[in-house]
């Protein structure tokens, strides 16, 4: 049905089939959420490859975009010689300069009771109201190595 229209009207049609099923014809369960209809990350990533093969879409204007995204960051947060940053309007001193705490500033990769921050991962959880188990049924970090359907 679908090729008899894209053969009638200026339509390309897209076949993405063989992405998401795997050669004996099984879905391939890590491509989609746990719903089994919508696409997770790495499915969606592929369902891009495929149109960007048929529909060209102009990945170095979005590159582009990116580094002059960038080079205004960069511009915008500069360190002075003693330490402060001057963001926009706005100076305020760096409590650590030399980013000692990782990607989100936080030791250990964590917020925790100490910098007073609550740690969700270390089993401090509201059981009153049924939450204890929101972060391990919500982790899609190894949703991939999850058998449920």
């Amino acid at each position: 049905m679908l090729e008899d229209v894209s053969s009638e009207l200026p339509v390309k049609l897209i076949d993405c089939y063989n992405c998401f099923v795997y050669g004996n014809g099984q879905l391939a369960n890590r491509l989609f959420r746990h719903d089994g209809i919508h696409p997770s990350n790495y499915g969606s990533s592929l369902l891009v490859a495929a149109i960007n093969e048929v529909v060209h879409i102009t990945k170095k204007r979005m590159q582009e975009q990116q580094q002059q995204h960038r080079q205004l960051d960069q511009n915008q947060r500069r360190r002075t010689s003693n330490g402060d940053f001057k963001n926009g309007h706005r100076e305020h001193r760096s409590a650590k300069p030399n980013f000692q705490y990782g990607h989100h500033g936080f030791r250990n990769g964590h917020r925790d009771f100490r910098n007073g921050y609550h740690d969700f991962r270390k089993g401090h959880h509201d059981f009153r109201n049924g939450h204890h188990n929101f972060f391990r049924q919500h982790d899609l970090r190894n949703a991939h190595l999850d058998t449920r359907s």
